[in-house]
């Protein structure tokens, strides 16, 4: 969107403001409006919709959403924060895992290797959550043109095509007071009455 048209809304369902969720409050209140229930994916606290409304109504809703038909008023947020998430698995745990685990708590006379082996495959897990990386990077959206920008393409193309500077417009504006005074002073000035003097006879 253009610079500057961004807002944060306070959602019901969600601490932060996001788009997503957004969108997903916003499904949840048109299918409660239509149908009087929610989706089992939908966030809220009313009663999940039954099968047959789901395929009555709430579905037909969905899709008039998706479709535009009815509107979601979600803008574009000012701060996202987004993280890549990645899974990996193995197989846990090998033979030593269980062997050590086995010494460690002095469980020898109640299992075997393979037993252990087998129970801790079943009912143990290990996870592990960290940082893939531990920098980061910021996006800002700024302006593409500020006012100082703008005033000096301004004066650039006037200078380029036109030859104008600020002392021309000093000038044009010098000119136009020097005109309108004397006007004012033509005006304004005195006037000058002939008088014919003649000489009395002696």
């Amino acid at each position: 969107p253009p610079w500057g048209e961004c807002q944060d809304l306070e959602l019901q369902y969600y601490d932060t403001y996001t788009l997503t969720g957004c969108l997903l409050e916003c499904r949840t209140k048109h299918v409660y409006e239509q149908c009087g229930c929610r989706l089992f994916y939908l966030p809220g606290d009313n009663n999940y919709c039954e099968p047959e409304e789901i395929a009555s109504c709430a579905l037909d809703t969905i899709n008039a959403v998706t479709a535009g038909n009815l509107t979601c008023d979600c803008p574009t947020p000012c701060d996202v924060t987004h993280f890549q998430t990645s899974v990996s698995y193995a197989g846990w745990p090998n033979k030593n895992t269980a062997r050590y685990w086995l010494t460690y708590l002095d469980l020898w006379d109640y299992w075997d290797e393979q037993s252990a082996t087998d129970y801790m495959s079943q009912n143990w897990v290990v996870l592990d959550i960290y940082y893939n990386e531990l920098n980061y990077q910021v996006i800002e959206q700024q302006r593409e043109m500020t006012e100082g920008d703008l005033l000096s393409g301004i004066g650039g193309q006037l200078g380029l095509f036109i030859g104008a500077s600020v002392i021309t417009v000093f000038e044009f504006l010098e000119y136009l007071t020097l005109r309108f005074t004397s006007c004012c002073r033509r005006t304004g000035r005195n006037k000058v009455t002939r008088l014919d003097i003649v000489p009395e006879k002696a």
